[in-house]
């Protein structure tokens, strides 16, 4: 959480972690303005020293990318083999 804050990421909306009560799984939850904010925090994790300790400590098993996303985020997600949703009716207050 401290980079997001000290990268200034105010396209960063949300960023919550959530443990099961043994801490043997985790789910980290992120919302962003746009395409453009959700890319500027994983071009930010990828050069920030946390991530090889977050590549030590977790196995990811899912990444989940909700809604629309361009092309450039895409391409920098690659990577993490993600899933894409795109959103089809809702409502959020």
């Amino acid at each position: 959480m401290k980079t997001v804050f000290e990268n200034n990421e105010d396209g960063t909306r949300r960023f919550e972690w959530f443990l099961t009560e043994d801490s043997t799984k985790a789910v980290l939850i992120e919302q962003f303005n746009d395409s453009a904010a959700a890319k500027i925090r994983v071009e930010n994790l990828f050069a920030s020293p946390v991530s090889a300790e977050w590549q030590e400590r977790f196995t990811p098993t899912a990444v989940l990318v909700c809604g629309s996303v361009k092309s450039d985020l895409v391409e920098l997600l690659e990577p993490m083999n993600p899933q894409y949703l795109g959103f089809e009716a809702g409502f959020y207050r």
